[in-house]
């Protein structure tokens, strides 16, 4: 009899593990957080699963629910980065593989991570964690980088949100002031900010899956950010690399070290870096899959032969199956994900650039959920993209030429066409820069 698996806060790809379980026979427990994350869980998804529960904070009611459907935990893995601290908590109370919980707090706050890799003698951010305008000043006052460029964002968040690239003490503070007390990303309200160095070089994902501590590559991406819209790092896109290039050796080890100094020893991992002239720096990791609800799967799994929604699976449940992963794979095609960007907000009257994406030739699908009458934000942050689209050829040249299609038809008001608008309809997505963002 196959083992119960628990998945908790299965939001974006997190929804693509359990039908990846369910798939493949296994009975699925859904945990669900009480965030505003839950209104993107997937009803059919949800179906599948055997049972559903709501956790609200208490982790004993939580235990003894499950406990009362299933004596047979065989995984628990998180879902989403909020549902990470949880899925520690449980996969050690039922003796599951699973992450050492007393870093399970350095594995989700921002802060307490950087400060854990420091101490196990790996390269990180320079930082601080302020709770008060006294804090950044104490920060401020040992920290003036020339030139001046420093990063201020919410201690947990996700999808770039509220990140401000700051060039005076004053943007500093004013950045400190939005973040401080307002809910981010995630619902969760920030209690206080992190504020960094601004780490210069190319973005990296590393996407990995780990058993008893071996760990091995499922991806590496390279992001593709620009300056628009008043905001300094908005997502144009994400370009698969070959991770068996030996360029992306010093870049793997990393990684690696990064993830033996969080004792991520099983499950998935999701981290950036930047690739500084001195070397690679973490930025962030979470112990979850890559996010965008799995749309990158088909590019992973047609170009290198793996992804990390199915090695995940395996690497919980089939020690076999997760030898015979590559440590690293090599990637046969070209490929990557456009994130659609809107220079103009306001109600679409036309969709022309539907039709002209999907005859591309390298087009495999598109993540579009726009009608005509709907109204369309200017694009600041993941939440603004208006749509993904995913290519893979044989040609990289191809690849790139279709991505710079897209992007001339977005930027060309080609793709979609608005009745412009000078206010966003929600004024939570007002695009007014508290901080002045200048391009990095």
């Amino acid at each position: 009899m196959k083992p119960t698996v628990v998945v908790v806060d299965p939001v974006s790809t997190g929804k693509c593990v359990v039908l990846e379980f369910v798939n493949r026979g296994f009975n699925v427990l859904a945990v669900l957080l009480e965030l505003k994350s839950n209104h993107k869980v997937c009803q059919d998804m949800l179906a599948a699963c055997q049972q559903v529960f709501s956790c609200s904070g208490n982790t004993q009611k939580l235990i003894l629910e499950i406990e009362a459907v299933s004596h047979n935990i065989g995984v628990v893995t998180a879902g989403s980065d909020n549902g990470a601290e949880l899925a520690d908590e449980l996969a050690y109370h039922f003796g599951t593989l699973s992450n050492p919980p007393e870093m399970r707090l350095a594995r989700r706050n921002k802060y307490n991570m950087g400060e854990a890799v420091r101490a196990a003698g790996v390269r990180a951010v320079e930082q601080s964690f302020a709770m008060c305008t006294e804090d950044v000043d104490n920060f401020l006052a040992r920290w003036t980088p020339e030139p001046y460029k420093i990063i201020v964002k919410p201690n947990e968040s996700a999808g770039s949100d509220d990140v401000f690239l700051c060039h005076s003490d004053e943007e500093v503070r004013a950045a400190f002031r939005k973040i401080q007390g307002t809910p981010n990303a995630l619902g969760v309200t920030n209690h206080g900010a992190l504020i960094q160095e601004f780490l210069s070089g190319s973005e990296f994902v590393v996407d990995t899956i780990s058993r008893n501590g071996v760990h091995k590559i499922c991806a590496i991406w390279k992001y593709d950010k620009r300056h628009v819209n008043g905001q300094f790092n908005v997502y144009f896109g994400m370009s698969l690399e070959d991770a068996s290039d030996e360029q992306f050796t010093p870049l793997i080890e990393y990684a690696f070290s990064v993830l033996d100094a969080l004792q991520i020893k099983n499950g998935p991992g999701h981290a950036e870096f930047i690739v500084t002239p001195t070397g690679p720096c973490l930025v962030e990791i979470g112990t979850r899959p890559m996010g965008i609800s799995g749309f990158w799967q088909p590019l992973t799994s047609g170009a290198c032969g793996v992804d990390q929604i199915t090695s995940t699976v395996k690497a919980y449940t089939d020690p076999v199956a997760f030898d015979e992963l590559p440590v690293v794979p090599k990637r046969k095609l070209f490929g990557s994900v456009v994130f659609m960007v809107s220079y103009e907000s306001g109600y679409i009257n036309e969709l022309p650039g539907l039709e002209m994406t999907k005859s591309l030739e390298s087009y495999v699908q598109m993540n579009f959920s726009y009608k005509t009458g709907d109204f369309c934000n200017v694009t600041i942050d993941l939440i603004t993209t208006t749509g993904l689209v995913l290519l893979m050829h044989e040609s990289s040249q191809q690849v790139e030429d279709d991505v710079a299609a897209i992007h001339d038809m977005c930027k060309a008001g080609k793709f979609i066409v608005v009745e412009r608008s000078n206010k966003p309809q929600d004024p939570a997505l007002d695009t007014e820069p508290v901080v002045e963002m200048k391009e990095a």
